[in-house]
């Protein structure tokens, strides 16, 4: 994983390809997990007991993106 030097600070090279680096502390805040909306798909990364990252595909879940609170 190399910074790509003299642009962005917040991206990094890995294979040949540059990606946004985000801290995970920013991305979960105070909550135990997120819910990543990808297309028509949902997903849930969440912390383990072990803190590692889990990223799991969402299943028969309706989401509305327009009520606030969404039940996963």
């Amino acid at each position: 994983m190399q910074p790509l030097s003299g642009k962005n600070s917040s991206l990094v090279e890995v294979s040949g390809m540059p990606l946004a680096v985000i801290d995970a502390r920013q991305l979960f805040g105070n909550a135990s997990g997120v819910v990543i909306m990808h297309g028509n798909e949902t997903y849930k990364l969440t912390r383990t007991k072990q803190n590692k990252l889990l990223l799991t595909k969402c299943h028969n879940e309706v989401v509305d993106v327009s009520s606030g609170l969404r039940h996963i």
